[in-house]
């Protein structure tokens, strides 16, 4: 049986470099990388989103040849200016990347599962008002269910949670967390479970704002307080169309076969047999020493303009969970959520 293609996959943020956590590495096999994660903020509307996208690249591809993408991503790590750095004088980025399913258990064994964005090509942009700033992205997906959200009282508020089905590159199977549809998008009507559907959607990372009076000292007086009352993390579905995508019930099945297994290959992958396993290939404690020292040579040719990215995802460690994570632990009684 063939597997699955691979579905379209893009995500788009556009807007202020708040935080660039990036440094010089090298891999098991002593090849140059940059790895680390940045968080552009973005306005939209009354809303500020912090979007947390990862970086990984590797200075030559597997093949041994120069990775040319590597050095776009060395401009990013040397010369971008973050807003924690430089505050307004922070640069405005335009990036562009993929999303996919991130699955693991955290340092307490609880199951946690996320959407991991990665960022693949930065762009740098003029300080200008006029900048559109978006957190966007498209995926390909085939419609796994839909499920009422109700309110505190059991009432239906008109939004839907959304389960997809996605393939990435290689076959493997993703899904996104935290998706749902609003009340003035009939999603349901026009998308039945089972179809494949070209999904465009809003990327929501922030906190709710309230501002509300109070007494000041004395009577008569009042002041305004703002208060942080909540935090909103989602993706939000604002459109989609028809996509032309061929599988079969077996197919299916074997895509909903590998997600389950990365979930139970998280669960299995508890605190203590992280633990085991370090000390089964760590060599000596001076092996340990040496690893643990900051790796920050460059390359020493630089990569051509013609070569492929040459890009591999980062081991899952908790500190994927925070920022873009919110309320999307995976919790026993949610089964819409959780159950594959």
């Amino acid at each position: 049986m063939d597997a699955l293609k691979q579905m379209i996959n893009g995500v788009k943020v556009v807007g202020k470099l708040k935080t660039k956590n990036l440094k010089y590495d090298e891999d098991n096999n002593g090849i140059a990388i940059i790895r680390g994660n940045v968080v552009v903020e973005v306005k939209n509307g009354d809303k500020l989103n912090n979007i947390y996208l990862n970086v990984y690249t590797k200075a030559q591809t597997n093949s041994g040849k120069e990775n040319g993408f590597y050095k776009g991503f060395q401009t990013v790590l040397e010369d971008y200016k973050d807003a924690d750095t430089y505050g307004d004088d922070a640069d405005m980025v335009s990036v562009v990347g993929d999303i996919s399913f991130n699955v693991y258990s955290d340092a307490s064994d609880n199951l946690r599962q996320n959407n991991r964005i990665r960022a693949n090509r930065f762009h740098r942009l003029g300080n200008d008002d006029e900048i559109v700033q978006e957190a966007t992205g498209t995926v390909g997906a085939i419609i796994m269910g839909y499920k009422d959200v109700m309110d505190g009282d059991g009432v239906p508020t008109g939004e839907q949670k959304v389960k997809t089905l996605s393939i990435l590159y290689g076959g493997k199977s993703s899904t996104l967390v935290g998706l749902q549809v609003n009340s003035d998008i009939q999603m349901s009507e026009y998308v039945p479970v089972g179809s494949p559907c070209e999904i465009s959607f809003d990327i929501n990372n922030y906190v709710v704002v309230k501002k509300q009076k109070e007494q000041a000292n004395g009577f008569g007086n009042f002041k305004d307080v703002t208060t942080h009352s909540s935090f909103t993390s989602n993706l939000e579905i604002t459109g989609g169309q028809p996509y032309e995508y061929e599988f079969t019930d077996e197919q299916l099945q074997e895509a909903v076969k590998n997600l389950r297994s990365q979930i139970e290959e998280a669960k299995n992958n508890t605190s203590s047999k992280r633990a085991e396993n370090f000390v089964k290939h760590d060599k000596g404690f001076n092996n340990f020493l040496d690893n643990a020292k900051p790796k920050n040579k460059k390359p020493a040719t630089a990569p051509k303009p013609d070569a492929k990215p040459e890009t591999k995802e980062p081991a899952k460690t908790d500190n994927d969970a925070n920022p873009f994570d919110g309320n999307n632990t995976v919790e026993d009684d949610d089964e819409f959520d959780s159950a594959w």
